[in-house]
């Protein structure tokens, strides 16, 4: 019984905003037939309560009123997520929003999860009418339920594209497009430095793994056999691409700078901050609106 609410938790919490095929149903399965359930349940999120957790639980209990929900906020990141791993395996986690695809291969090859293949078939719930697709399984068995996800996109200064006369703004391009059109709203001082940047990767130095990312749909720092993916072609290509924009025809806002002066690259966009030795960014920007990932899972 205890599973069963974990998971039905977890389904509130994928109806909480996750990013996921918009035909996608994702609250039609959840169980609400009984709403007597009682209970206690360990979520562990790397969210506070004043993130919008404790909005989302109070969402859960106006369905199921009875059952407790218990909030473990934990960091995402090495020592957060190997603690998270102890309390798996000390059997203090019902619940787990587990961020980023790396993270959630780690806990199925280690068999952190219960196997919720029989329980999804006995409920006929379907993975992708509800997600969108059915492809984040491990050896064919399903252990998690999509919890978010990457959503990419591209911000665009339209005065800054009008002004170089480039025209109606594309539904799909290319890296060579994005490339022209960032050298297109470059801007220059008289002497030849550039006084606007036309474009900007990212602001995190590991964004140029994300090319293969998108494309493995896991780690992408490791190839299949286990050994570094930094000489593949992708990422290869992510890094050439990144140090010819930046470093030698300067139409990207510089990567070091961005570092070096703890910024971000929607800072930059939107408030159009002169920096010294740099100039201005007022072009295109790749963001990522949120950092959820793949992985909520049961353990």
């Amino acid at each position: 019984m205890k599973k069963l609410l974990a998971i039905l938790l977890a389904a509130l919490m994928l109806a909480s905003g996750a990013a996921f095929a918009q035909e996608a149903d994702i609250t039609s399965w959840i169980l609400e037939d009984d709403t007597s359930i009682s209970g206690t349940i360990s979520f562990w999120m790397p969210f506070s309560g004043s993130q919008g957790m404790d909005a989302l639980i109070a969402d859960f209990n106006s369905v199921y009123p009875n059952i407790t929900v218990e909030l473990n906020s934990y960091n995402n990141n090495a020592d957060g997520n190997m603690s998270v791993n102890t309390s798996i395996l000390a059997g203090e986690v019902d619940v787990l929003a587990s961020f980023g695809l790396s993270n959630a291969y780690t806990r199925w090859e280690s068999n952190m999860y219960v196997d919720l293949t029989d329980l999804v078939e006995e409920e006929g719930i379907d993975l992708v009418a509800n997600w969108g697709s059915d492809a984040f399984k491990y050896d064919g068995r399903v252990y998690t339920f999509p919890c978010g996800g990457l959503s990419y996109y591209i911000a665009i200064n339209m005065n800054a594209w009008n002004a170089a006369g480039l025209g109606e703004l594309p539904s799909e391009w290319t890296w060579d497009e994005y490339l022209e059109a960032s050298r297109a709203m470059t801007e220059y001082n008289e002497d030849g430095s550039v006084k606007v940047y036309g474009g900007s990767d990212y602001h995190s130095v590991n964004y140029f793994t994300y090319a293969r990312g998108s494309i493995v749909g896991k780690n992408a720092y490791y190839k299949e056999d286990g050994t570094a993916a930094f000489d593949t072609p992708e990422i290869i290509n992510a890094l050439e691409r990144e140090v010819q924009a930046e470093l030698v025809d300067h139409i990207w806002f510089p990567k070091a700078t961005y570092r070096g002066d703890n910024l971000q690259s929607q800072q930059i966009f939107l408030v159009h901050r002169p920096k010294s030795g740099g100039g201005r960014f007022s072009g295109c920007a790749v963001y990522r609106s949120s950092k959820r990932g793949t992985g909520g899972g049961v353990g």
